[in-house]
C-alpha cells in the first residue's frame, strides 16, 4: 500500500526583520521504502523561494532537495515517516524586493504564496491537508491589523490591545487503523507561530465516551509517543485529552489497541471491547487562548478488527453493454444482479458483459462501498424513460437537480432505489473525485443517444486519443474515484 502524505506549512506569516523560520511539514501514513519517496511542492508565485534564505536550508527526515526552474517549488526525497524542510525568511534589500507575478509587481506587503503537494509516483495525497499558505512582510508593522488605520477608530483605544491569537491546525497520517495489523496514526499539531514559554494547552475531543480506549496509550509498548509536547490530562469520560504544545510543530503517535473483541454478553467483556468497523472524529475544541484553522480542525479515523472487515463493506461493480444500441450504452451492476442477467436468456441476449478475460475471469469495472464513510459520496441509479434499458448514476447534488420542482429532467428518469417508505436508497458509495485517494473515473456522454459511460484511466486516455471515439463520447470530467 502506498503511503498517504499529509502536507502543511507553518507559520502563516513571515517577517523579514524577525528572520522567521518557515517549515514545510510532511507526515506519511506509513514508513517510506528504503529508497525514499520523491515528492514535489509547487508554489503559485514564480520566484517565491527567492524570498527564503536558500543557503540556510535544514532538512530533517529527507534529502536530495532540488529547486525547480522558476524557484516556485522544489522536489524532495523523503526517507522517514515524518520530514520537515526549514528555511528562514531572507532579509533582503527592500529596493530590490519587487517580484513579478502576471506582469504586476508585488511588494512583500501583499506577497502571498500557496504551496501545494503535487501528485507523484509512490504515494497518495491527503485530501484534507495538502497545501499551506504564507504571507511575507518586511516588518511586524507591515502585518495587517497591526498598524493599518482603523476607518472607525475607537475614541478611547485600549492602551494594551490583545495580541493576535495563535492559530492551531490538526492533521493525521493513517486514517484507517486495523487492530490485527497494529496500525498507528500520527496526529500533527501545527501552530502559526511559536508557543509561549509555558506552552499552549489545546483540548482534543471526540464527544464519544471511552473512545480513547481504542488506542494503546499506556505502557508497555506499543504505546503513545509524543514530540513537541505532552498530554496534560485526559477527559473524565475518556472521550479526549488536553495536550500541552511546547514547540511550533508537535506530534502524537497513537497505535490502535488490539482488544479481545468479546461480545457484550461475555462475562469477561470490558468497555473497550468492540467488534466490527467504527468511525470516530477528534476535533480541536474552541478556546479563547487560540484560534482554530477552519480547514484543519478535525481528523476522522476508521477502526476495524481485521482488513477483511473493511473488504466486506466493498462490492465490485460489473459493466454490461446494451446491445440494442449501435454505439456504447452501459449499465453497472453488483455480483447478484450480474448473475441474474447472465442466467436470464432474454436479458443476456440484450446485455453483453464487459471485462471477461480469456480464462473466463470476470474483472469488475470498479469497486464501491456499501456504506457511507469519510470522503465517500452516495450514487443513485436512475432508469431512462426516453431510452428504456439505459441508466444513469448520479451523486446527491445532480439527483436533487434532476428532480427539482422546475426541472425539465424530472419526468425523464425513474428512481431505481425506492424502499417501502418511498425513500431512494443510494446504490453505492464512491470516493469524491477531488479526494485523490482511489482510481479516477471520468464520465462520458454518448453524443448519439445521450447515454453515459464511466471509464477508468486507461479507457479515458484511449477515448481522448482517438478522434472517432472522442467525437462520439463527450468527456464530462472526473465523476468519482473507485475504491480499487
Amino acid at each position: 500500500m502506498e503511503p498517504i502524505i499529509t502536507f502543511s506549512t507553518s507559520p502563516d506569516i513571515l517577517v523579514e526583520a524577525e528572520g522567521t523560520m518557515f517549515n514545510f511539514n510532511f507526515a506519511l501514513s506509513e514508513p517510506p521504502p528504503a529508497e525514499g519517496v520523491v515528492v514535489t511542492i509547487d508554489g503559485n508565485v514564480p520566484e517565491s523561494l527567492s524570498q527564503l534564505d536558500l543557503f540556510s536550508i535544514d532538512v530533517v527526515g529527507g534529502n536530495s532537495i532540488t529547486g525547480d526552474f522558476d524557484f516556485s517549488g522544489f522536489s524532495l526525497t523523503i526517507t522517514e515517516q515524518n520530514a520537515t524542510v526549514s528555511i528562514p525568511v531572507f532579509l533582503d534589500d527592500d529596493s530590490a524586493d519587487a517580484i513579478v507575478n502576471d506582469d504586476n509587481p508585488l511588494t512583500p506587503d501583499d506577497f502571498v504564496v500557496t504551496y501545494s503537494l503535487q501528485p507523484g509516483a509512490g504515494y497518495e495525497i491527503d485530501p484534507q491537508q495538502n497545501s499551506g499558505t504564507v504571507s511575507f512582510f518586511d516588518t511586524r508593522e507591515d502585518v495587517p491589523n497591526d498598524s493599518d488605520p482603523d476607518p472607525d477608530p475607537d475614541p478611547d483605544p485600549d492602551p494594551n490591545p490583545e495580541p493576535d491569537l495563535i492559530t492551531v491546525s490538526i492533521t493525521a497520517t493513517a486514517r484507517t487503523l486495523i487492530e490485527s495489523e497494529g496500525t498507528a496514526t500520527t496526529i500533527t499539531l501545527s501552530l502559526s507561530e511559536p508557543p509561549p514559554a509555558e506552552g499552549l494547552v489545546v483540548d482534543i475531543g471526540s464527544g464519544v465516551p471511552f473512545s480513547l480506549g481504542d488506542f494503546d496509550i499506556l505502557p508497555p509498548e506499543p504505546q503513545a509517543t509524543f514530540t513537541g509536547g505532552a498530554i496534560a490530562q485526559g477527559f473524565d469520560d475518556n472521550s479526549g485529552f488536553s495536550f500541552r504544545i511546547t514547540e511550533q510543530v508537535a506530534t502524537i503517535t497513537l497505535p490502535i489497541f488490539d482488544d479481545a473483541d468479546l461480545p457484550a454478553d461475555d462475562p469477561n467483556a470490558t468497555r473497550n471491547d468492540d467488534i466490527g468497523v467504527e468511525t470516530v472524529t477528534y476535533s480541536l475544541l474552541a478556546d479563547e487562548d487560540f484560534a482554530i484553522n477552519p480547514n484543519a480542525s478535525n481528523v476522522t479515523f476508521t477502526l476495524a478488527d481485521t482488513r477483511e472487515q473493511l473488504n466486506e463493506q466493498t462490492i465490485p461493480l460489473f459493466r454490461f453493454r446494451n446491445t440494442g444500441f449501435t454505439s456504447g450504452t452501459y449499465v453497472f451492476v453488483g455480483t447478484e444482479e450480474r448473475d441474474s442477467i447472465l442466467a436470464d436468456p432474454n436479458l443476456s441476449s440484450s446485455f453483453s458483459l464487459d471485462g471477461v478475460a480469456g480464462d473466463g475471469t470476470i474483472n469488475p469495472a470498479f469497486v464501491a462501498s456499501t456504506i457511507p464513510g469519510e470522503n465517500l459520496i452516495p450514487f443513485f441509479r436512475l432508469a431512462s424513460i426516453d431510452l428504456p434499458g439505459t441508466f444513469l448514476f448520479v451523486s446527491t447534488a445532480e439527483y436533487n437537480a434532476i428532480f427539482a420542482e422546475n426541472s425539465d429532467q424530472r419526468d425523464r428518469w425513474t428512481r431505481q432505489g425506492l424502499d417501502g417508505n418511498g425513500e431512494d436508497i443510494p446504490e453505492f458509495y464512491l470516493l469524491d473525485g477531488a479526494a485523490n485517494r482511489g482510481v479516477e473515473f471520468n464520465r462520458f456522454q454518448n453524443s448519439q443517444n445521450g447515454t453515459f459511460l464511466y471509464a477508468g484511466p486507461g479507457e479515458t486516455n484511449a477515448i481522448n486519443a482517438d478522434p472517432n471515439l472522442s467525437n462520439l463520447f463527450v468527456n464530462q470530467g472526473v465523476a468519482f474515484d473507485s475504491l480499487g
